[in-house]
C-alpha cells in the first residue's frame, strides 16, 4: 500500500493534465525525522529512498504548554515534496548547508494550514506534540495533488526543569 501511494504521487506529477487529481493518502515508510527534540526543532522529515516530504516551521511555533494552534503555511512554515537524485540519508536534512549529493531534481510547495496539539503530561514532565496538516494543494506543470487532512506525525519530550530564583 505505501509503494502505492508513492506511485500515485509521481503520477499525478509526471502527468500532463488540467484536472484536479483528489489522492487520499500521502504515506512514507520512515517515521517522523527531526534534528533537535525540543520547541527549538523547526524541521520534520519523512522519507522513502530518493524522496522526501518536509516540514519547515516558524521559529517559537512550538511551546512548551497545552495548546491547539493552526498556522497557515507561508513563506517562514513549509511543507515541501522533494525528489532526490539518490538515496538521501535523515543527516541532510539536519546539515546547515546540505551536501552537495545527492542533488534535489523536483521540488513542489504545499499550500494548506498546519495545526499543532499539544498536550502536557504532568505525570512524567513532558509534553506530547501532534503534527497535522489541513487542505494541501501541491501544484506544478504537471498537475495537482489535493489532501484534505494528514496526520504527519508526533513527538513526545521530556519539559526543562524551571530554573529557581
Amino acid at each position: 500500500m505505501k509503494w502505492i501511494s508513492l506511485t500515485l504521487i509521481l503520477f499525478v506529477f509526471g502527468c500532463k493534465t488540467s484536472d484536479t487529481i483528489i489522492i487520499t493518502n500521502i504515506d512514507f515508510e520512515d517515521t517522523l525525522g527531526y534534528c533537535n527534540l525540543d520547541i527549538t526543532n523547526t524541521t520534520f522529515f519523512k522519507k522513502s529512498n530518493n524522496e522526501a516530504v518536509i516540514l519547515t516551521l516558524s521559529s517559537g511555533l512550538l511551546k512548551n504548554s497545552s495548546q491547539k494552534k493552526s498556522y497557515t503555511l507561508s513563506q517562514t512554515t513549509k511543507f515541501i515534496y522533494r525528489s532526490f537524485s539518490d538515496a538521501v540519508e535523515s543527516t541532510y536534512f539536519c546539515n546547515e548547508v546540505p551536501p552537495a549529493n545527492p542533488t534535489v531534481t523536483n521540488e513542489t510547495e504545499a499550500t494548506g494550514s498546519l495545526e499543532i496539539i499539544s498536550t502536557i503530561n504532568e505525570s512524567n514532565d513532558s509534553i506530547f506534540h501532534q503534527l497535522v496538516l489541513k487542505d494541501l494543494l501541491f501544484e506544478n506543470e504537471g498537475g495537482k495533488f489535493i489532501q484534505d487532512s494528514l496526520f504527519f506525525g508526533s513527538f513526545n519530550y521530556k519539559l526543562p526543569e524551571e530554573s529557581s530564583n
